[in-house]
């Protein structure tokens, strides 16, 4: 992977040289990873004082989608993203196919939502297969970008939450804190 500078990589290894999963996370959000298997990678991210799963998946063409792996984190705050090349109507495919309505399937019987962009995702099929599944929806955002040389057009994912900015002071100064506080004080309640 290459090197960038403020980041490090979450990454595991696919089935095929098409494959394999990365995550690009900024050097100051803690993160580590808690499962890793071939096509599907999981990090929890110390998000606003609490835990969140972000997920990573590929899914090669005429394979299944990984649902045993899925369902390990049912009962978890989890996002996944990816190329998962299942297609169905739910997120804007004009067609289906098998792996589309085995994965509508679980997410219908589990309360799973997909998270999806209104344009194709893939250049060759004209077919959204990158898209995000989680139990949760509101507040997402996507867009295709018209970018780059792959087959696939890159999704930008915006979420509803917001990092906690730590970092910006080592150490309260309490006296400081105080005299700041009673200064406006003073000022604010001088009219």
């Amino acid at each position: 992977m290459p090197s960038i500078p403020n980041f490090y990589w979450h990454k595991q290894k696919g089935s095929n040289s098409f494959g394999g999963v990365a995550i690009l996370v900024h050097s100051s959000i803690k993160s580590r990873v808690i499962h890793a298997v071939e096509n599907f990678l999981v990090v929890d991210f110390n998000v606003a004082m609490s835990s969140i799963l972000i997920g990573a998946v590929y899914v090669p063409p005429k394979s299944r989608p990984p649902i045993d792996e899925f369902e390990k984190f049912l009962d978890k705050k989890l996002y996944i993203f990816g190329d998962l090349n299942a297609k169905h109507s739910q997120w804007g495919c004009t067609n289906n196919n098998s792996s589309g309505i085995l994965l509508n399937e679980w997410m219908e019987k589990n309360g799973c939502v997909s998270i999806f962009p209104a344009a194709p995702t893939s250049r060759r099929s004209d077919a959204i297969i990158d898209f995000a599944i989680s139990q949760d929806k509101i507040g997402w955002t996507c867009e295709v970008i018209d970018e780059g040389t792959s087959d696939h057009f890159p999704v930008i994912f915006s979420a509803p939450f917001i990092l906690s900015e730590k970092g910006f002071f080592r150490k309260t100064n309490w006296k400081i804190f105080s005299f700041i506080l009673s200064s406006l004080f003073t000022y604010w309640n001088a009219s």
